[in-house]
């Protein structure tokens, strides 16, 4: 059996906990919706910042 280094060990962990967080978030947004609550959000790339919603009024 291989050993894993505590660096490898601490990246898995960490990749495990993105994607869990990811997850979340998605299933988050889809019971929003299904609710009807339009639920506003930005992700990386975005042309505008969360900070836009605020200006417009939009509070999620």
């Amino acid at each position: 059996m291989d050993r894993i280094e505590k660096e490898e060990a601490a990246a898995l962990f960490q990749r495990e906990a993105e994607a869990t967080l990811q997850l979340r978030v998605i299933r988050e947004r889809r019971r929003a919706a299904t609710l009807g609550v339009d639920y506003p959000y930005t992700y990386e790339g975005a042309p505008f910042g969360a900070d836009s919603f605020a200006a417009a009024g939009v509070s999620a």
